[in-house]
């Protein structure tokens, strides 16, 4: 009986093993997340949309990548940014998303990534989290469409100059020639992705250009909106524009760089239509698409229609638009209203994956390196570099007065790395400043240790150690900071940087030789008597140095006979005796008459006599 109540229990605990197990693994099976798409990300909230909408094929993605562009635009970011978009495109990515929140960079950067977006085949989206300024607004039009958050903000996309000049370091004044060869470029790119998205080409140029007037007018045929400027205003109509009405796009609100350099009474107005004529003293924006940017795409043909008043009755004027006193600037409800972003306002990144319909979204984040160059290529990170210069120097004169310690030139590598990886990691070309920091730092030892005196090998070093600090600087596909990007601000800036480090340190290489025995670092490397007179090992080793010399097997000023040549040790004769010596003046031939200047017990130094003859 009681096997058999064992064998049943056996019977029954199998049975209630397997069904548990069977329960526990379809429970396990629910739960599990499905198989991650690209690269994992821990931080990400839930990407799958909660709730089922209808989504524009065009517009479906299952795999959504996004990729965020904050803070100043540099070279660093337009690399790193590129370096995504191929990521994306390689995990198999099918749309990316650019999260975009920056006051504006350098036009050379933005350049760089708006033809990474146009190159690229996914489709592409910007979203306008929170800000966009300049170079962001740039970015954003080159993208597919535009998504907007709350409150977002879009404009402002004037090319200027930050750098030093006679006004200090800041917002420095172009001159007509610097100002066209900064702006054509930009103009090239805008209206090339005003063409790709069918944004309105005039009112895009009201971003870049002060003085572009629109008025809106609409095709009463088919609903289509466009922006005329004064010149197909009179060709439409056959009047003067009118100017009393209060314009719809609010110019230069929120305003952060379009600080204009004249009064908004004094601005040429330039109409759009004439613009395509004659640019800025060039041969219109077709040549600047041809020949000042290389990132827009001459297939793309204008389908602006050609205003006349043959066809005014089928045009109703809907209202003054821009009246170009400030940059074009605007808000969330703005850009709706003229059609520069979808209706929808997109808060989070669950809306971005609900807008796309998407089932798996990643982010992919700049590496480490990627946002250590971008900071060091931001206005605190030159900062720093200058200071790193300073340090550089002071570590190598720190090196040089205390040979062999190695506590210098470690110093001055660490400090010098940290000057060149910005370069190095944004794809500059860094190793000119290597060469030219080392054969600077090549020629100076010569001049010290091997040519003394001489002095251009001193001058020849410091030249190439000013142009390899200076070079440091660079961004991305630049040899020199500054140059390719169509100003010089990057380069000014470099120099004034490298000579207010180098005159700082200067200062402060005077102060440390001068007092150098008192600094920290000459205390930690020179002995010292505790009780500031002799120790006792220092008397003990002055008394056996007495004895050395005592115990000398010859004489001060002896007077001997070299039995050999000297080159420089060898063996003189000394009033029959023959000793070891080492001459003092280099090689002396066999015969020569020499004098002991300094005898011990175990080394005898000898120099030519010069007073009885080189030789016996």
């Amino acid at each position: 009986m009681m096997a058999w109540n064992m064998e049943l229990t056996r019977e029954v605990f199998t049975k209630r093993f397997v069904r548990g197990w069977l329960l526990a693994s379809i429970l396990l099976i629910a739960l599990m997340p499905k198989p991650a798409w690209g690269q994992s990300d821990p931080e990400q909230p839930e990407s799958t949309p909660k709730s089922i909408q209808t989504v524009a094929a065009a517009r479906q993605a299952d795999n959504l990548a996004i990729i965020d562009i904050k803070g100043p635009i540099s070279g660093a970011t337009s690399r790193s940014v590129t370096r995504r978009i191929a990521r994306a495109e390689e995990a198999g990515a099918n749309a990316i998303v650019l999260e975009i929140d920056t006051p504006g960079g350098e036009v050379g950067a933005m350049l760089e990534i708006s033809q990474a977006i146009k190159k690229s085949p996914l489709r592409t989206t910007a979203w306008i989290n929170d800000e966009a300024y300049s170079a962001g607004a740039v970015i954003s039009l080159a993208c597919d469409e535009i998504v907007v958050a709350r409150n977002a903000t879009m404009g402002d996309a004037a090319a200027i100059q930050i750098g030093v000049g006679g006004g200090g370091f800041g917002l420095q004044t172009l001159g007509e020639t610097e100002r066209a060869k900064l702006t054509a470029p930009v103009v090239a790119d805008i209206v090339d992705s005003a063409r790709r998205n069918e944004y309105d080409e005039n009112l895009v140029l009201a971003f870049v250009l002060l003085g572009i007037e629109t008025w809106m007018v609409e095709d009463t045929r088919n609903g289509d909106v466009y922006f005329v400027d004064e010149i197909e205003y009179r060709a439409l109509y056959g009047t003067e524009p009118p100017r009393d009405r209060k314009p719809i796009a609010a110019s230069g609100f929120g305003s952060q760089s379009s600080t204009s350099e004249q009064s908004t009474d004094q601005i040429d107005r330039p109409s759009p239509t004439e613009l395509r004529e004659d640019y800025s003293g060039a041969s219109g924006i077709a040549e600047a698409e041809s020949t000042a940017s290389p990132y827009a795409n001459q297939d793309i043909n204008t389908k602006r229609p050609i205003f006349s008043s043959e066809d005014s009755a089928n045009w109703k004027l809907t209202g003054y638009a821009t009246d170009g006193k400030g940059l074009l600037t605007l808000k969330e409800t703005e850009l709706k209203s003229l059609g520069f972003v979808v209706p929808q306002t997109i808060d989070d990144e669950a809306g971005i994956a609900a807008f796309h319909g998407a089932k798996n979204v990643v982010r992919l984040r700049p590496s480490i390196g990627e946002r250590y160059a971008a900071f060091m290529s931001s206005e605190i990170g030159w900062i720093i570099r200058g200071l790193l210069i300073v340090v550089f120097l002071l570590a190598l004169f720190v090196e040089m007065v205390t040979p062999g310690t190695g506590l210098g030139g470690t110093v001055a590598a660490i400090a010098f790395v940290a000057l060149i990886s910005p370069a190095l990691l944004v794809g500059a070309h860094a190793w000119i400043a290597i060469v030219l920091v080392l054969a600077g730092l090549i020629l100076i030892l010569l001049e010290l240790f091997v040519l003394p005196g001489f002095g251009l090998p001193a001058a020849a070093g410091g030249l190439c150690l000013i142009l390899g600090l200076i070079a440091s600087f660079a961004g991305a596909g630049q040899l020199f900071p500054g140059a390719g990007n169509g100003g010089t601000g990057g380069l000014t800036t470099a120099i004034a940087t490298v000579f207010v480090s180098m005159f700082a340190s200067l200062v402060l290489i005077y102060f440390m030789s001068r007092y150098w025995e008192v600094t920290p670092i000459a205390k930690g490397l020179i002995l010292s008597s505790p009780t500031g007179g002799p120790s006792d090992q220092q008397e003990e080793m002055l008394r056996v140095m007495d004895d050395v010399e005592a115990d000398a097997p010859v004489t001060v000023g002896a007077i001997g006979i070299a039995t050999g040549p000297l080159r420089p040790s060898g063996i003189a004769e000394f009033g029959g005796e023959l000793i070891d010596v080492v001459s003092e003046d280099g090689f002396l031939e066999e015969g020569a008459r020499v004098r002991v200047v300094n005898a011990t017990k175990y080394r005898v130094a000898v120099v030519l006599d010069q007073d009885r003859g080189e030789n016996v």
